[in-house]
């Protein structure tokens, strides 16, 4: 059997052995000596258990009684399995600093030289964390978890064990700058703290005069660390991020669409709406209030959104079947050309979580309701020299569900990508030919408004944000 395996699965009898003649060479009392080989003796017992906390306790217990490299190599195995990965590796290197007498047992021997290959093997798993601070200032005071740490940790890679650790920066004359992190194992990652100038009492360093929203760092929030290695996956949930503030929204979307659904002709014949469109493009303005609730933010909005299309198979038939009455064919060949656009004016509102930190993530859901929605196919009919103009209107109602996903740029700007379907009715039709006396004896003005046919509209689209802070 190997070191490895002997450390790690001797009995307790044979680790009590080798404890009881160590312990016999101390200085400490019978009663200490007793105490740490039976503490020792449970903790690795508890350990071979699963019992791992309860196993540390122990064991730790044990080597303030007494310094024995077996009491540290599984102190150090207890820290790896409770994710304190730095503790763990400063236990290792006490162990394979130490020396061992003249006599020492062999487990012991077994002890150190294990160590030495588990550091070895733990080290390039240790995530490094840099926490910047802009401005720089003096005076600055840091805390992670709640946990004062000195200044001088600040600019550089600082060992950090896997988790979500909160962090809080104060510094006279600024308001308190708080955000989270989410901290992966072997990574390096970055928090990027901006302090905002505040009032007397911010200055006095005084929590209380932290106004709602003012962090230096605007987002930090599960799933997206503030740190720009983070792999997408959502932090744990129920960790604190900062207070934010209200902000003014601004969103510009650029969107690709396809159309589905059916549309009335103005004889009541229902035709698909692919017939009519193709797949096309287009894009959307929001405009909105970002309001803080606790983890979330929601966002009441205004949507205008654009679409165009290329026309679909109906406008590549004869004229004569489009237009009513038909047309004179007398004057050679007869072209229709269009441009089909879709118009929405809506409102509604959007849930988003994260993307609270620069290079974060995060999500969203949104509906939007559009009261104005509104299709137009409008072109030219030209025959030799004569020109009509053409315009075929559908009016109606509807509305968007939508998800998607953010990426923070920093505490103003982020990146969007976004689902949606949108569904509707349109229940008016209008059709207008004129201007061209030499092709129709008069113009044609149609209205149908008992026509209705229900459609959607799948979008996805890319896009940016901009907040700004009240």
């Amino acid at each position: 059997m190997n070191h490895r395996l002997l450390s790690r699965f001797a009995t307790p009898m044979v680790l009590a052995a080798s404890l009881a003649f160590a312990l016999s060479a101390g200085a400490q009392s019978s009663a200490d000596k007793a105490t740490a080989r039976r503490l020792a003796n449970d903790g690795i017992e508890l350990f071979q258990k699963g019992q791992v906390a309860e196993a540390l306790d122990k064991l730790e217990r044990a080597e303030q009684l007494f310094d024995a490299p077996v009491h540290l190599v599984y102190i150090a195995r207890c820290q790896v399995k409770l994710g304190k990965l730095v503790e763990a590796a400063e236990s290792y290197r006490k162990l394979v600093n130490s020396s061992l007498p003249a006599g020492a047992p062999q487990v012991f021997r077994d002890a150190m030289t294990e160590g030495q290959t588990e550091l070895a093997e733990l080290e390039p798993k240790i995530p490094m964390l840099t926490i910047d601070v802009v401005p720089s200032v003096q005076g600055v005071t840091l805390k992670i978890d709640g946990e004062s740490v000195s200044s001088a940790a600040l600019g550089v890679e600082r060992p950090t064990n896997p988790g979500r650790h909160n962090v809080d920066l104060t510094a006279p004359g600024y308001r308190t700058a708080r955000s989270s992190v989410d901290v992966r194992i072997g990574g390096k990652q970055q928090l990027r703290l901006e302090l905002e100038r505040g009032s007397e009492l911010a200055a006095a360093g005084a929590d209380a005069a932290v106004a709602p929203g003012a962090t230096g760092l605007r987002a930090a929030d599960p799933g997206s660390p503030a740190s720009r290695t983070d792999s997408g996956a959502p932090a744990a949930a129920g960790a604190s991020t900062a207070p934010q503030r209200l902000a003014i929204h601004v969103g510009l979307r650029l969107l690709g669409a396809a159309p589905g659904g059916r549309v009335v002709k103005g004889d009541g014949v229902e035709q698909p709406m692919s017939d009519r469109l193709k797949t096309g493009a287009g894009g959307e303005l929001l405009l909105g209030l970002a309001i803080p609730l606790g983890k979330l933010r929601v966002t009441p909005l205004l949507s205008v959104e654009q679409l165009s299309f290329q026309p679909g198979s109906y406008y590549q038939q004869p004229v004569s079947n489009i237009v009513p009455g038909g047309l004179p064919t007398s004057g050679g060949q007869t072209d229709l050309v269009v441009t089909p656009s879709m118009r929405s004016f809506g409102f509604g509102g959007a849930v988003e979580f994260g993307a609270r930190s620069a290079g974060s993530f995060g999500g969203f859901a949104e509906v939007v309701f559009q009261p104005a929605h509104q299709l137009t196919i409008e072109g030219t009919i030209k025959q030799g020299l004569a020109e009509c103009t053409y315009k075929e209107t559908y009016g109606g109602s509807g509305g968007r569900l939508g998800v998607g996903g953010i990426y923070s740029l920093s505490r103003i700007f982020r990146l969007t990508a976004q689902l949606g379907i949108g569904m509707g009715t349109f229940s008016s039709r209008t059709l207008k030919v004129g201007g061209c006396p030499r092709l129709l004896a008069k113009d044609i003005d149609s209205f149908a408004s008992d026509d209705k046919a229900s459609h959607s509209v799948i979008s996805f689209g890319v896009g940016g944000e901009a907040r700004f802070g009240l």
